[in-house]
């Protein structure tokens, strides 16, 4: 994965600074889990609008 792409995953948690990430996790299906720093996981990743 590219920079810009986990990024973007990041961004789809809710972060937007790495500072607040303790573990960050490549699962087989392509998706990132996070772990944040204080050992709480994040929510399910936003899904974006549907105009």
């Amino acid at each position: 994965m590219t920079e810009e792409e986990v990024m973007a995953q990041l961004r789809l948690h809710g972060i937007d600074d790495l500072s607040d990430i303790s573990r960050a996790y490549l699962e087989p299906n392509g998706m990132i889990s996070i772990i944040r720093r204080g050992g709480g996981e994040t929510d399910e990743p936003a899904r974006p609008e549907v105009l």
